[in-house]
């Protein structure tokens, strides 16, 4: 009986230390991109999401890392993108720093957008010091509304912009009067950010969140879904203006953990990606997807399964 009483008291407490922690403002950056120089003209994207990173040492957490390896070791992409939630814990801060170390370990170019679960416990001061560890990272401008992390990695071969991978924080719980799910959505801010960076920009790009938006709702198909689509609370027109403006052709998001359905519309390519994380909710088969881009298209977009595409 004591051993639990003293098990409560310290979980108690460390959740205590963890709600006192919640202090101290993001040190935003003075630039809103990133360059990865490749050695040809085609761009493979490794996208893994939603990890859910519990306790870092348990069966499901090390099978999850397992997984990341082998499909680095597999695939050998050119980036892996993690499209948040890498951490639902307590401990996310301690969680975030070993992820980080183990990704840089492997020596390839990552980078990775927050999702909604990594500051159930934490602010996103908390994670600066990890975050500033990753080259192809960067918490971007401060915009109104806008989170952490909305920023460009130009991607080139021999000195020409090939595409442009465009990130945005969909945050996490909406605070206003909920309207149907309760998450949160792109600010009219970050859309602005987002046209103000497209106009200049030489040649077509994808874009990578986590929360989906509404219109991966008009989904019409039955492969790949196996849940509702939780979206963003609020439509403020992202999808909308992507289309008006025509240079984005692939939208990449997480989230829903049983859905992992790619359908176009309107010229743009609405992808979940396959969940990673062993601790995660859902009963499908763990992977990660592939995305593989040249002369201004996606030439292929498949889900992998333990190293093998499906």
């Amino acid at each position: 009986m004591k051993k639990i009483v003293a098990l409560i008291i310290c979980f108690s407490l460390s959740l205590f230390l963890v709600s006192c922690n919640k202090k101290g403002e993001v040190v935003y950056s003075t630039t809103d991109r990133l360059t990865l120089n490749i050695d040809s003209d085609t761009l493979k994207i490794l996208q893994i999401t939603d990890l859910h990173l519990t306790f870092g040492y348990d069966y499901n957490d090390r099978k999850t890392y397992a997984l990341i390896k082998n499909l680095i070791d597999t695939h050998n992409p050119d980036i892996v993108v993690v499209t948040g939630d890498i951490m639902m814990s307590p401990q996310a801060k301690r969680l975030f720093k070993k992820f980080v170390d183990f990704m840089n370990e492997l020596n390839i170019p990552w980078t990775f957008i927050f999702g909604n679960h990594e500051n159930d416990y934490h602010t996103y001061k908390d994670f600066e010091k990890s975050y500033q560890k990753i080259k192809l990272f960067t918490p971007g401008l401060k915009l109104t509304d806008g989170g952490v992390g909305n920023y460009i990695i130009d991607v080139k071969y021999n000195n020409d912009t090939i595409v442009h991978l465009y990130f945005f924080d969909t945050k996490s719980d909406t605070k206003e009067q909920v309207q149907t799910t309760g998450y949160d959505y792109l600010s009219l801010a970050q859309i602005d950010w987002y046209e103000s960076n497209i106009l200049d920009d030489e040649a077509n790009s994808l874009a990578f969140m986590h929360i989906p938006l509404i219109e991966y709702t008009e989904y019409t198909g039955n492969v790949g879904k196996g849940e509702g689509v939780y979206h963003q609370d609020i439509n403020t027109g992202f999808f909308t203006k992507a289309v008006e403006l025509g240079k984005t052709i692939g939208v990449f998001v997480g989230h829903d953990h049983n859905n992992y359905y790619a359908f176009d519309l309107e010229g743009i390519m609405l992808t979940y990606g396959k969940v990673s994380g062993y601790n995660a909710y859902g009963k499908g088969t763990r992977g990660g997807r592939i995305i593989t881009y040249q002369n201004g298209q996606i030439i292929s977009n498949e889900i992998v399964l333990d190293g093998d595409a499906s």
